[in-house]
């Protein structure tokens, strides 16, 4: 479940006496509000091997949020690179100080298997205070698989506020896909980022509709060492009562235009603290290329694509696709069922697509699989798969106190509770003790997912990001936790340090459900 507590310090900024309004503006979001042709980011791109750009950590005067400025916008370039280019970041602090790790702000290269030592992607001990700028300088391996990452601030407590309401968060494209599958090159791109944007006019509520308060107040009773207490009493699909908009590319129901009959490629991020998204595009079939920025056939033995008609992407998570819209329909997310004590995700209508003015119906055409061309680099997650080095049991509770891996919430003096060796790989079993969904997240390396629940995953993909589903009552007074089996893959020696494991629904990280790592 929601909690809200972990973000109340920052709600109080807009009344401190700081206004961004003079160094930059932001479209007021209405409910219902149609925007023609959803814009797409600012992008900046890599020239001689390096891409620089300066952001800045500000409260958005609109809604008294934090938010990232570039150029005098709120919002947050798509840093375009290629493999073995190097990612240059300014980041300036700006928010009020005197607020404690809520003042505090950094980046985390989300999907890139880069280092996690300073000045990369250390999450654990780089930040900014208010007032002071820092740098970042994140070399991206030549092998860096082609695809959708992302960038976010991963302040411990202030993840919900920063990432999930505030929407400080941008995509990154690794360029070579379309090279890799030439097909794609032929389509028009859109990447679109999915936000929970978050509104402060009016009471903040939960996603199940009750105002904000402490998670004791919201059932949540779960313990490592006993079986979960009552339920909340969730609704799956019940139309939420929060202030919070679901956008795409801060756009509220954006309209997408389109050739009917021309197949489009769609890079779709879900950038929300807390929102399962169950992608659906009509009845139209999409033909998934790329999972968490690795394409598809980046798994040993797999084909080039695989073709849905829905798909679940969690927080975090990315999907990269085509597909032929023949006639007008919409992006939506399907109702998921996270649980009896899980946020309710219902329905969403995302965008509309709708054909150019004067444009024709056209009939539906048969695609067939795109052929690969230009040969992926040989990096370690192409080699096949070595036997397990050693075998890991994750264990997901929670109580009224907070959110626990294996016992214990996460303290950033606390020492890593696995050290695992470069160049080998792990099986880990993630448990899940709670009447809830997680979204199990592994910083710096991709893993893929050897069954749910017991069942072989019948798509064996490259991720970074995946659902534990929740546990459940057995007759007689037992409990059954939910579960997952994955191999992680610990081979690339870029990733040599120490980084973090966690549930990517972001308030249950501020809460303690998070875990340090060291690689050797």
């Amino acid at each position: 479940m929601r909690s809200l507590t972990a973000g109340a310090l920052l709600l109080a900024f807009g009344g401190c006496g700081f206004n961004a309004g003079a160094i930059g503006t932001a479209p007021q979001i209405r409910p219902g509000e149609l925007v023609n042709d959803a814009a797409a980011p600012p992008e900046v791109a890599s020239t001689h091997g390096i891409v620089t750009l300066e952001l800045a950590a500000v409260i958005n005067s609109t809604n008294g949020l934090p938010a990232f400025l570039y150029q005098g916008e709120y919002v947050a370039p798509t840093i375009r690179v290629n493999p073995g280019d190097t990612i240059q970041v300014d980041l300036d602090n700006e928010l009020p100080p005197g607020h404690g790790a809520a003042s505090d702000v950094n980046l985390h290269f989300h999907g890139l298997n880069v280092s996690p030592r300073r000045p990369a992607d250390d999450v654990i001990t780089m930040f900014a205070k208010s007032g002071r700028t820092i740098f970042y300088s994140v070399p991206i391996p030549a092998t860096q698989p082609p695809g959708l990452y992302w960038y976010h601030p991963h302040i411990h407590g202030q993840t919900d506020n920063q990432v999930g309401r505030g929407g400080m968060s941008g995509a990154i494209v690794v360029e070579g896909i379309q090279r890799h599958i030439p097909a794609l090159a032929k389509m028009p791109e859109r990447i679109l980022i999915v936000r929970e944007l978050g509104n402060n006019g009016g009471e903040v509520r939960h996603h199940d509709g009750a105002p904000k308060g402490g998670m004791a107040s919201m059932g949540l009773v779960e313990s490592p060492d006993t079986a979960p207490g009552p339920s909340a009493g969730n609704v799956p699909c019940a139309p939420l009562a929060s202030g919070d908009y679901i956008t795409v590319n801060s756009e509220l129901e954006p309209t997408i235009r389109f050739t009917p009959g021309k197949p489009q490629f769609f890079r779709i991020l879900n950038a929300t603290g807390h929102r399962h998204i169950d992608l659906t595009l009509g009845d139209v079939p999409m033909h998934v290329v790329g999972v968490d920025g690795y394409p598809v056939d980046g798994f040993p033995g797999q084909p080039s694509s695989f073709t849905q008609t829905h798909i679940v992407v969690p927080p975090a998570g990315r999907i990269e696709f085509f597909a032929t819209v023949t006639a007008a329909t919409e992006l939506r997310s399907r109702c998921f069922d996270s649980g009896p004590i899980g946020d309710s995700d219902p329905p969403e209508l995302l965008a509309h697509l709708r054909p150019y003015a004067g444009s024709q119906h056209a009939a539906a055409v048969a695609l067939e699989p795109p052929r690969a061309a230009a040969p992926l680099a040989v990096g370690t997650v192409s080699h096949a798969i070595p036997p397990p080095a050693a075998t890991r049991l994750v264990r997901f509770s929670e109580d009224a106190k907070g959110f626990y891996i294996n016992g214990r919430a996460y303290s950033p003096n606390e020492a890593p509770v696995f050290v695992v060796k470069v160049g080998t790989v792990e099986r880990w079993t993630v448990k899940n003790f709670t009447l809830e969904d997680h979204d199990f997240h592994l910083h710096q390396v991709h893993f893929h997912v050897e069954a749910v629940n017991g069942i072989a995953d019948a798509q064996p993909l490259w991720r970074d990001t995946v659902v534990v589903p929740h546990g459940t009552r057995l007759a007689g007074g037992g409990f059954k936790p939910g579960s997952i089996t994955l191999i992680a893959d610990f081979r690339d020696p870029q990733i040599r340090g120490t980084f973090l494991f966690h549930c990517h629904i972001l308030d249950h990280e501020d809460g303690g459900m998070m875990a340090k790592i060291r690689a050797i």
